[in-house]
């Protein structure tokens, strides 16, 4: 289009705020204010797209890639091509608009025929589908590869990287959260919810997230490990900050996420309530786990932690762990609940001698 010296008419002025370099060949933009003001701009970019286009054809690669505001520009050309009579194709995997072609991924039988083509068997053609979700693109790009898991792995990395920036924020997120809705990610990315519902769409076009039930997560563990690779220590140290504090309703999703914050403190009182939650519903070794994560956290109160743990262990039958956590409670300090708790471990056991002896 640059070499066209067609004139662009009012219509296509607004274009002119984004491509300052039109300003000679359309007429001196409106001011754009209001509501309508983002329609307005959308446009007259796309009018302007197709009077520069004349009779050629405009082809946009790797749509899927785009950022949202360009995927915009491209949903209002397809919504717009008949009117303007200009031709747009658009490639890439997933949806890009009500007038794009999506194709869907290769199965194994697909993919086992494309590898035996460069010399692979079906075991690594099992290999780059589970890797690349069957895309085809990728599959090309990892088959022809001398290296096809080398290959995987460079193009995993890469797929995470080339993310709009609104996409990596909410796929960090939903990797802390493992799980979550809408509502639930939109405080941990720090993007408002028809930001993070937008993103979702996006990322699920692209393969990197499935939704069952009204909850998203990531599509595959690789996702998750390789999301979790490019964030620093401080970034999930503050996911997992942000998940902690807009999360309250579970207590152990809470100490998960304060542990992993750094806050430990926090973390360790978490893991009280936790454990309590946990014996309420009969749930001993979970509770067992988070009591003693809260003593290791360097809970103010060990003793009486100690203490708690050997009575978690004594109703779930586990009577050795139940006098280690007793007898740890001990060394913390004196307490008569202590030695009538041996006690009665001993009598549960059936050691009748040393029961009477701490009884």
């Amino acid at each position: 289009a640059a070499g066209n010296d067609h004139r662009l008419d009012e219509r296509a002025a607004p274009a002119v705020l984004v491509a300052p370099d039109l300003a000679g060949r359309a007429p001196d933009p409106p001011t754009l204010d209001g509501d309508l003001a983002e329609g307005r701009l959308l446009d007259g970019i796309v009018v302007a797209v197709a009077q520069l286009l004349g009779d050629r054809i405009l082809v946009v690669d790797d749509a899927h890639l785009a950022d949202q505001a360009s995927r915009s520009v491209v949903d209002r050309l397809f919504e717009r091509a008949k009117e303007l009579g200009v031709r747009v194709v658009a490639t890439g995997t997933g949806s890009n608009g009500s007038g794009s072609v999506t194709m869907r991924p290769l199965d194994l039988e697909m993919v086992t025929g494309i590898a035996e083509r460069f010399g692979h068997d079906r075991k690594v053609a099992a290999a780059v589908l589970r890797g690349t979700g069957g895309w085809v693109d990728h599959v090309l790009e990892a088959l022809s590869s001398s290296d096809p898991s080398g290959a995987v792995d460079a193009i995993r990395r890469r797929r995470i990287l080339e993310l709009d920036g609104v996409a990596r924020q909410v796929l960090e997120a939903l990797t802390v959260l493992e799980s979550g809705t809408i509502e639930a990610v939109s405080p941990v990315s720090g993007r408002p919810p028809e930001e993070v519902a937008a993103a979702l769409d996006r990322l699920a076009a692209a393969g990197l997230v499935v939704e069952r039930g009204g909850a998203h997560s990531p599509s595959a563990r690789w996702v998750t490990l390789a999301v979790e690779g490019e964030v620093g220590p401080a970034r999930r140290a503050l996911l997992h900050g942000r998940a902690a504090d807009a999360h309250a309703r579970s207590a152990a999703a809470r100490a998960r996420h304060l542990e992993a914050a750094g806050r430990s403190a926090e973390a360790a009182r978490a893991h009280v309530e936790a454990g309590r939650e946990a014996v309420a519903v009969l749930a001993h070794d979970a509770a067992s786990r988070h009591v003693r994560a809260a003593i290791a956290l360097g809970h103010p109160d060990p003793g009486e932690l100690h203490f708690m743990v050997g009575d978690i262990e004594t109703r779930a039958g586990n009577y050795p762990a139940a006098l280690g956590a007793l007898n740890a409670a001990a060394a913390e300090g004196t307490d008569w609940r202590i030695e009538r708790a041996i006690g009665d471990v001993y009598a549960r056991w059936g050691r009748w001698a040393l029961a009477s002896a701490s009884l």
